[in-house]
C-alpha cells in the first residue's frame, strides 16, 4: 500500500482466504524528509488531509441523496 508518498507493506494478499492469520509485526515507518524540505512535507500533508476529509464530505452526500431520492419515489 502506498498512500500520498508514505509506504506501508500489505497486510492481505490475493491468494488468502476470506479470514487468514495476520501476525504481529512492526509498524512500518517513512522517514522525515530532509530539515530544508520539511515545511513543504508538512504543508502537503495538511493539504491532504483536508483533501480527505472533503472527499469523505463528498461521498456521505452522494449516499445521503440517493437514500432521499429511493425514500421518496
Amino acid at each position: 500500500e502506498e498512500e500520498v508518498d508514505y509506504y506501508a507493506p500489505a497486510f492481505r494478499f490475493e491468494d488468502e482466504d476470506d479470514n487468514p492469520w495476520i501476525p504481529y509485526r512492526q509498524m512500518s515507518e517513512t522517514p522525515l524528509p530532509e530539515n530544508h524540505l520539511l515545511d513543504a512535507r508538512l504543508r502537503k500533508e495538511k493539504e491532504d488531509a483536508i483533501n480527505q476529509i472533503n472527499h469523505v464530505r463528498n461521498v456521505l452526500q452522494q449516499i445521503k441523496q440517493e437514500a432521499n431520492h429511493l425514500l421518496n419515489h
